[in-house]
């Protein structure tokens, strides 16, 4: 742990787990670990807080980014479950609706998600290096209207928006590899 001044106050800074997580995929395959998480710059829009609980996991021998995705469908519709099992009378009280999670959540690529931004909502977002929230919005209207989901993956965002280790596509190489982030047959 190391003190620092966190807006004037001392903190103590954590190690963070991920070290520790990524060692131990060798030895059980699948780690996760739920904690706090603190950031030390100030923010003041609703798309950025300071302090949050994440569920963040590590596991090893994967094929591409869509076992990723499925992992993580697995894992939310647990929580749902979860809360519709347990929790129903307290979001009956507040009158709350759990989100919409189909068997599988649907995934768009990056430059096709600009394409259809354009084609659908009229909305121009080609060259934009992320998703401005008016972009997701739409997008998650898309993804509501047309596949009964609360919930979209975006695939392929631009490498310069990506880790150093992420691959790039040798035919675009400002977008990663394309055989593992393309969604497919253009649906929408």
């Amino acid at each position: 742990m190391f003190a620092v001044e966190y807006f004037g106050q001392i903190a103590y800074l954590a190690q963070s787990p991920q070290f520790y997580k990524q060692i131990m995929v060798g030895v059980f395959e699948r780690v996760f670990e739920v904690g706090p998480v603190f950031r030390a710059e100030p923010h003041s829009t609703p798309r950025h807080i300071n302090e949050y609980v994440s569920l963040d996991a590590e596991f090893g021998f994967i094929k591409d980014h869509f076992d990723v995705m499925a992992v993580v469908t697995e894992v939310v519709r647990g929580i749902l479950d979860h809360l519709r099992a347990h929790h129903a009378a307290d979001l009956d009280l507040l009158e709350a609706a759990l989100p919409a999670l189909p068997a599988t959540i649907p995934h768009i690529y990056y430059p096709d998600a600009h394409d259809l931004l354009l084609a659908r909502f009229g909305i121009e977002a080609h060259g934009e290096p992320d998703l401005a929230p008016e972009h997701e919005r739409a997008l998650g209207r898309w993804a509501r209207d047309e596949h009964g989901s609360d919930f979209l993956f975006v695939t392929g965002y631009p490498m310069a928006k990506r880790p150093f280790y992420t691959h790039p596509d040798p035919n675009d190489p400002t977008y990663p590899t394309a055989s593992t982030c393309s969604s497919g047959a253009r649906s929408w």
